[in-house]
């Protein structure tokens, strides 16, 4: 039988992020959340997940550099829509570049599995 897929959601909204994990749950995925970019690093240093759903933090540099670094395919969920700052994770790795507003959870649920196949 084939391991369920994972994902680390790293977003300091907690409301949001329990959202989008119980959403992913629902869709049969192991689900890890943290609210920091220290935290983030700890669980990745512990497991790699099938894919890192990231909204970055304020300080954008130690962003860029997760998803420099990590073993897992990153996809950025959030509200920033600068032009600059979608280049910018997508320069630094970032397979997709998704805005909040724009996707429902199960839309998020439908796109990260689309880009993961």
């Amino acid at each position: 039988m084939p391991s369920k897929p994972s994902i680390l959601i790293i977003d300091s909204d907690a409301y949001l992020a329990g959202m989008f994990g119980r959403k992913f749950e629902a869709e049969g995925w192991k689900v890890s959340v943290t609210e920091t970019m220290v935290d983030a690093e700890k669980a990745l240093q512990k497991k790699v997940p099938s894919v890192i759903l990231l909204e970055p933090d304020m300080n954008q540099d130690r962003s860029e550099a997760l998803i420099k670094s990590a073993f897992a395919p990153v996809i950025i969920l959030t509200t920033l829509s600068e032009k600059q700052e979608i280049e910018r994770m997508k320069r630094a790795g970032a397979i997709a570049y998704l805005l909040k507003g724009h996707f429902v959870p199960s839309e998020v649920v439908a796109k990260v599995k689309s880009l993961i196949k």
